[in-house]
């Protein structure tokens, strides 16, 4: 009896586990960030104007290379950008980017990494464009810590 009692109790609690993994993910899994511009800034083929918007992967789960950028109330798209994974050298609990500064203004939008991950997504870039930002001096900015709600902030620029 105590051998079935002891089995039912140990399927409960891996039933409940599996239940709620999914629900504990789903922020995660579009990196839903929210970052803050003061000045602005360019991404390929627009230019941001200063204000707040939110990065966030695409939900095609076969492609996590897609980023979609939105307004401030998620209403509107401003971009929807093809990117290649890139690495850090050492995860943070901070939403991290890495801006492209030149002598012409805007900065550059380069890199954007969530917070705990070390594979970011660099953003592609006309070949002209690539070549030009390569060689130009990068800022990194970092954001708040990770927040309970797993949104990563970051504002500069």
């Amino acid at each position: 009896m105590k051998v079935l009692k002891s089995m039912a109790i140990i399927f409960s609690l891996a039933l409940m586990c599996v239940a709620f993994t999914p629900a504990a993910r789903a922020g995660q899994w579009s990196e839903r960030t929210e970052l803050q511009f003061n000045q602005p800034v360019e991404i390929p083929g627009v230019v941001l104007p200063a204000g707040t918007y939110w990065f966030v992967l695409s939900s095609d789960q076969s492609n996590r290379n897609v980023v979609e950028i939105l307004d401030a109330k998620q209403s509107k798209v401003y971009a929807t950008l093809m990117t290649v994974p890139t690495l850090r050298k050492h995860s943070t609990g901070r939403t991290e980017v890495v801006l492209v500064t030149h002598n012409q203004s805007p900065d550059a939008l380069w890199k954007w990494y969530y917070p705990g991950r070390l594979t970011g997504h660099a953003f592609l870039y006309p070949t002209h464009e690539e070549k030009r930002l390569s060689r130009d001096a990068k800022k990194i900015l970092f954001g708040e810590p990770m927040s309970s709600t797993a949104n990563g902030s970051a504002a500069g620029a």
